[in-house]
């Protein structure tokens, strides 16, 4: 059965914040998720911490490939999802741990929302 939401995470460059990016998605209080993860042509040690995430989560699917820049990883990965909801997120933001189950509740109570974003904190 595929999962309801699926997390699009593109990553380029980002070795300093994947880890913690990557951990507040798993660490979300809705857990019927996928995380799909395209690590676009990095150059730093991005890619390998992606990849020993997702040897340790079959909730994570990865992709590697040269640099095309954002909007291609990310039409990539929307393209590859499962989910009948994307959350989309940036390699170098961290989720709150209510955020999927906060987003997808609000669009449950309210069909004719077809996408919504949310709030953030600067760190």
């Amino acid at each position: 059965m595929p999962p309801l939401i699926s997390v699009i995470l593109p990553v380029y460059n980002q070795e300093k914040f994947v880890a913690e990016t990557i951990e507040s998605v798993l660490s979300q209080r809705f857990t019927d998720f996928e995380l799909l993860l395209h690590d676009d042509g990095s150059t730093d040690g991005s890619a390998a911490i992606i990849r020993n995430y997702a040897g340790r989560d079959a909730r994570i699917r990865a992709s590697y490939g040269p640099n095309a820049g954002k909007c291609a990883a990310t039409n990539q990965l929307v393209e590859q999802a499962r989910g009948e909801w994307c959350a989309f997120l940036d390699a170098d933001d961290v989720m709150l741990p209510e955020r999927l189950g906060t987003q997808l509740a609000y669009h449950q109570a309210h069909a004719e929302v077809d996408a919504s974003s949310c709030h953030c904190h600067y760190i």
